[in-house]
């Protein structure tokens, strides 16, 4: 076909779009799973089938900087999430080596509501990528460190808005990591040796995916937020020893319905949905 027959639909940019974003993936993949050997005994993955198709939220326990990289393994998923990143990360050593390797970032000012970060998420979001979430907000210090912390509910929050905005149910999916807790030692303790600070331990380590919970859209209960996040923490905290339940030792879960949902491309994946209706229920026992 001559340059000029060629269909009007041919964009010679959108064949380099996606070549450079094949790129992107298998550097970011390989480096992850680099890491991952190198840091880790083994790398198992639980509940694969219970990862839907993107968009969605994944969440997590927060021990150390391993759990973000098996995030972004291709054992995982094939897609790069897009992860949170306090702004002070963006110019620091830190920051720039895992841009280097593909990481991609939101970057959001701690201590205050960042809305131009909110808007960023559920955008992201909408236009069909993943997004990583720890919750916990922090890694703790010590021997607390290992321990489940309450959760901040903004990660439903934004689940809610995107749901609104795709006019239709968006899955949270609970994720457990163990065996990252002590990679390297405790590097928060500024006072350790250097050569125990930096002793590498290796561990299996273990990501279990959890059944997905649906956000439905519709008009939540002022409260609603801290339930469906205290129930998405619970989903993690049962896949960790009883050791690690911290603020969620002993607590009960609620009951949601779990039913088969059916994603994009037929999958069908049971999930536990998150219903306005519900919602009120629970509120008002």
């Amino acid at each position: 076909m001559l340059p000029e027959q060629q269909s009007p639909h041919f964009n010679p940019r959108d064949v380099l779009d996606r070549l450079g974003s094949r790129l992107d993936r298998f550097r970011t993949h390989t480096a992850a799973d680099v890491l991952i050997k190198l840091f880790t005994e083994s790398f198992e993955i639980s509940g694969r089938e219970n990862l839907p198709p993107a968009p969605a939220i994944w969440v997590m326990n927060h021990t150390g900087w391993l759990e973000a990289v098996m995030a972004h393994s291709r054992e995982v998923s094939e897609e790069i999430p897009y992860s949170l990143a306090k702004i002070e990360v963006k110019g620091n050593t830190e920051g720039k080596f895992f841009r280097a390797l593909g990481a991609r970032f939101i970057y959001v000012v701690r201590e205050e509501v960042d809305r131009s970060a909110i808007v960023e998420m559920v955008d992201k979001l909408a236009e069909g990528n993943n997004l990583l979430y720890f919750p916990e907000g922090t890694r703790g210090r010590g021997e607390e460190r290992v321990k489940l912390k309450p959760a901040h509910p903004g990660f439903v929050f934004i689940a809610k808005k995107a749901a609104e905005k795709l006019n239709r149910p968006f899955p949270i999916v609970p994720m457990t990591v163990v065996g990252t807790e002590d990679v390297m030692g405790d590097l928060d303790v500024k006072k350790a040796p250097l050569s125990e600070r930096m002793r590498v331990r290796r561990k299996p380590a273990v990501l279990t995916i959890g059944k997905p919970f649906l956000i439905y859209p519709g008009r939540f209960p002022k409260e609603s937020l801290d339930i469906i996040a205290q129930e998405i923490m619970l989903a993690i905290r049962d896949n960790l020893p009883p050791e690690r339940h911290g603020a969620y030792m002993g607590v009960e879960h609620l009951d949601f319905p779990s039913v088969d949902y059916t994603f994009a491309e037929g999958r069908v994946i049971p999930v536990y949905q998150v219903l306005p209706q519900k919602l009120e229920q629970i509120v008002r026992r």
